[in-house]
C-alpha cells in the first residue's frame, strides 16, 4: 500500500503556466451567483425577497435601492468570494453600486489565473469559517461529477441550493456552465408543477423527500436527481428512484472538503471519487494533502465507504450543523425565555430538534421564534427547530 509521501500525483500542480484558462462565465449565472451572495451577506438585515428586489433596482445615478449598511456587507461578501482585493475598485463599487459593475468585478476576476473562491461553513456550531478553494479544483470535481452521472452537453440544470453554497456552486453553477446548459433557480417553484421535459439535473436536498415525490411523473423520467448537504438513509434514495427518477444519486462531502464520494440507488456504500486516494484510512487529494473528514469513515476497499457519526458528535438539521446543546445554550441567552430544554428526535428517519420552552413576562412563542430568527438567521434558521411552550 502506498504512503503519503509515495502518493502519485495524478494532475499537476495547479499554477499560471499549467493550469486551464478557468471557464468564462456568462452573465446569467453569474447574476445568479452574486444575488445568492448578497443575499447571504444580508440575511441578518432584511428579508430574501427584499433584498433581490433592491440590488435589482437602479436610480437616475445608477446606484442599487439597497441601503449603506446592506451595501457594505453585499460588497465585503462578494470580495471575499471572489478574492477581490484592489482598494480603489471596491470604494468604487461601495459608491456607485449595481449589478451589473459588481459582475463585471467578478468577471474579471474569475479570468485570472490561479483563481481562489472562498465559501463558508454553516457557522451552526461555531463562527462561520471561510474555506478556500482553487476554480481549478472545483472544476475538475465538477467534471468527475459529470462523468459518474454520464451527462451530455443537452442537459438542463434545475437547483434547490444557493449558488453560494459549495454544493450549490460545484452543481449548479460550475456544471450549468461547463454544459453551457440553462440553468433554473426552483426554490420559489412547486414541485408538484415542475415541468421537466427533456434530460435534466435537478440538485436538491434529502430533507425535500417528500416534495420531491410529487414531482409529476413526466419530469421525473427525464430528471438525474442529485441530493446532497445532510444525511439521508439508502432507503431514500431507493424509494425516490423507485418513484420514477431516472437516477438518484447522493453525494458525500463538506466545505472544507468538496464532495469525496457518491452513491446511487443500487449500492448503499459510497464511492470513492475517483482523483482521490484512500491511504491508511485517510483520504489525500491529487497533490498529496489530506483531507480533513468530519465523519468517521469505514473502508470496505481502497474505494468504497461506509460513513458513521460525526467525529465532533454534531448532527445536521436540513444541511445546518448543529447540536442540542448549542441551541439550547443560544436561547437561553435570549432576554425573553426564561427556561429551554432542546431534545433532539427522529422524524421520518431524519434527526430533528424539539424545543419546549417557558417565558418571561408573557411572551409568545412566536416572539421567541423571532428573536432566535434575528440572532441566527444565517447559522440555523427557527425553521429547523420545533418549538413549544
Amino acid at each position: 500500500m502506498l504512503s503519503p509521501d509515495k502518493l502519485r500525483i495524478t494532475h499537476p500542480s495547479p499554477n499560471a503556466n499549467s493550469m486551464n484558462t478557468p471557464n468564462e462565465f456568462n452573465d446569467d449565472i453569474l447574476t445568479k451567483l452574486l444575488k445568492d451572495i448578497i443575499k447571504y451577506a444580508c440575511a441578518n438585515v432584511a428579508n430574501q425577497l427584499q433584498i433581490e428586489e433592491l440590488c435589482e433596482s437602479v436610480e437616475e445615478n445608477g446606484r442599487w435601492l439597497l441601503d449603506s449598511l446592506s451595501t457594505h456587507q453585499a460588497i465585503s461578501f462578494v470580495a471575499s468570494f471572489f478574492g477581490l482585493a484592489n482598494e480603489k475598485q471596491l470604494n468604487s463599487l461601495v459608491h456607485c453600486t449595481n449589478l451589473a459593475k459588481i459582475r463585471d468585478a467578478a468577471k474579471h476576476q474569475l479570468s485570472q489565473p490561479d483563481v481562489k473562491l472562498t465559501f463558508f461553513t454553516s457557522g451552526t456550531t461555531a463562527k462561520p469559517k471561510a474555506i478556500t478553494h482553487t476554480l481549478h479544483d472545483l472544476s475538475a470535481e465538477a467534471a468527475q461529477w459529470r462523468r459518474v452521472i454520464d451527462s451530455d452537453d443537452s442537459v438542463n440544470v434545475f437547483t434547490y441550493v444557493p449558488l453560494n453554497h459549495i454544493y450549490g456552486f460545484i452543481w449548479g453553477a460550475l456544471l450549468s456552465n461547463m454544459t453551457r446548459a440553462p440553468l433554473y433557480d426552483i426554490r420559489d417553484r412547486l414541485m408538484l408543477t415542475l415541468d421537466i421535459n427533456k434530460p435534466s439535473i435537478v440538485v436538491a436536498i434529502p430533507s425535500m423527500h417528500e416534495l420531491l415525490l410529487m414531482m409529476p411523473q413526466k419530469s421525473k423520467a427525464n430528471a438525474t436527481l442529485i441530493l446532497s448537504t445532510e444525511p439521508c438513509k439508502h432507503d431514500a434514495l431507493v424509494e425516490l428512484e423507485n418513484s420514477g427518477y431516472k437516477k438518484v444519486v447522493q453525494i458525500y462531502g463538506s466545505t472544507e472538503t468538496g464532495g469525496v464520494g457518491w452513491r446511487n440507488a443500487r449500492n448503499s456504500d459510497y464511492t470513492l471519487r475517483k482523483d482521490l486516494n484512500m491511504i491508511n484510512g485517510d483520504i489525500y487529494n491529487r497533490l498529496g494533502s489530506k483531507l480533513q473528514i468530519q465523519d468517521t469513515l469505514t473502508f470496505v476497499n481502497d474505494s468504497t465507504f461506509t460513513v458513521g457519526e460525526r467525529v465532533d458528535k454534531s448532527i445536521q438539521v436540513n444541511g445546518y450543523n448543529t447540536s442540542d446543546r448549542y441551541v439550547e445554550q443560544k436561547l437561553m441567552a435570549l432576554p425573553i425565555v426564561k427556561k429551554a430544554v432542546v431534545q433532539i428526535r427522529q422524524e421520518n428517519g431524519r434527526k430533528m430538534l424539539r424545543a419546549e420552552l417557558s417565558t418571561h413576562n408573557g411572551y409568545s412563542l412566536q416572539d421567541v421564534v423571532n428573536s432566535f430568527d434575528a440572532e441566527l438567521r444565517r447559522a440555523l434558521p427557527a425553521q429547523n427547530i420545533h418549538f413549544f411552550i
